[in-house]
């Protein structure tokens, strides 16, 4: 929601309640951001949750299991996350000690009652495309947020062979979050033209 209302530098930003009606307004049913501080700031957040009608969602940056336990004692303390999205910022641990602590993470989040989705994304534990199969074929369980732009742009995906199609759908086959953007193979994000629909009368 950070810079929310400015356009091209011209406004200031948004005020809290006129980001979630603005959200609202655009046919959003929920949010995904950071977890607010507790006091004024939450409750602020649980009343505009509550007015416009909106699930919520947060985002964890953890190394550890210990860093994610106090995450989720926050998040369950505010009490209506409906899921953390994890991007686990180990992005140069591998092999048997990356898959304990990805089950410990999910076993600690079973505990919680807070469902912890692990986001697919570079500079990660879920670095490359290879290397997250690995983690889904040991980890049956392993709940995703997938971000397949990372994977299209680390591997120059222009196009997408039967090998790396195979490859995606195996981790699809985990994925509880999407996180949808539209890549070139060089970019993680681009800008997508508006398209003018044109109303076309019955003859």
């Amino acid at each position: 929601m950070s810079g929310l209302g400015v356009q091209n530098g011209t406004r200031n930003e948004s005020s809290m309640e006129e980001k979630f009606r603005s959200i609202a307004e655009a046919g959003y049913d929920g949010i995904n951001g950071m977890q607010p501080e507790e006091g004024k700031e939450a409750d602020q957040w649980h009343r505009l949750l509550d007015q416009y009608n909106l699930s919520y969602s947060v985002n964890a940056y953890p190394k550890t299991v210990e860093e994610l336990d106090d995450f989720l004692c926050k998040a369950k303390s505010f009490g209506r996350v409906d899921f953390v999205n994890v991007q686990v910022m180990r992005p140069f641990l591998v092999g048997d000690q990356a898959v304990k602590l990805l089950a410990d993470m999910a076993e600690l989040s079973r505990s919680a009652g807070i469902p912890a989705y692990i986001e697919t994304h570079r500079g990660t534990i879920t670095q490359d495309l290879l290397r997250t199969v690995e983690y889904a074929h040991r980890l049956p369980g392993i709940e995703l947020t997938i971000d397949f732009s990372h994977y299209v742009v680390a591997g120059e995906m222009r196009t997408v062979s039967d090998e790396a199609e195979e490859l995606l759908q195996t981790l699809l086959s985990r994925t509880k979050s999407i996180h949808a953007r539209v890549s070139n193979g060089e970019q993680v994000q681009i800008d997508i033209p508006m398209v003018t629909i044109l109303s076309i009368p019955k003859s």
